[in-house]
């Protein structure tokens, strides 16, 4: 592990507060010929996991569908901090995360549910009462990651 992980390593509460916060969230996934493929997606945590959700056809799924292993990461900065007269030292307060696992496309429409319902919370909670009608929440993908690493690195 390089040492500026070490020094700067974020606690899990930390980890998990700022996957909390955080609005957006790059995914990658693998295409057929090996390369990335890296997407933003809007995201919730719900149990230790994490969901996002989209159209239920499209690279992203497909890349997920052949080969699960995906990686996301998702950060804030905060201001510049500049510490001398050159640009060489100048850094930037931040906060990052990294979270590797195995993507799954929820079937089980109580989790799927739930897992909206999460989204719907973060996103627009002022909606969370209404009812999503059946037939959307049927045709709506949603995608589960099963963290098996969740790396987080913050400075100052």
């Amino acid at each position: 592990m390089q040492q500026r992980m070490i020094d700067h390593r974020m606690g899990e509460d930390d980890v998990w507060g700022l996957l909390e916060r955080a609005k957006v969230a790059a995914i990658a996934t693998v295409n057929d010929d090996g390369t990335p493929y890296v997407t933003p997606v809007h995201f919730a945590c719900l149990d230790g996991r994490i969901y996002f959700h989209g159209l239920g056809k499209g690279q992203k799924i497909g890349n997920m569908i052949a080969r699960p292993s995906v990686s996301m990461t998702v950060w804030e900065m905060g201001s510049l901090i500049i510490e001398g007269e050159t640009p060489c030292n100048v850094n930037t307060g931040y906060g990052s995360v990294v979270v590797s696992g195995k993507a799954t496309i929820v079937g089980d429409m109580v989790e799927k549910d739930a897992a909206l319902r999460a989204l719907i919370r973060k996103y627009v909670p002022h909606m969370c009462d209404r009812r999503m009608p059946e037939a959307s929440v049927r045709n709506t993908a949603v995608v589960r990651v099963d963290p098996e690493s969740v790396t987080g690195k913050t400075h100052p």
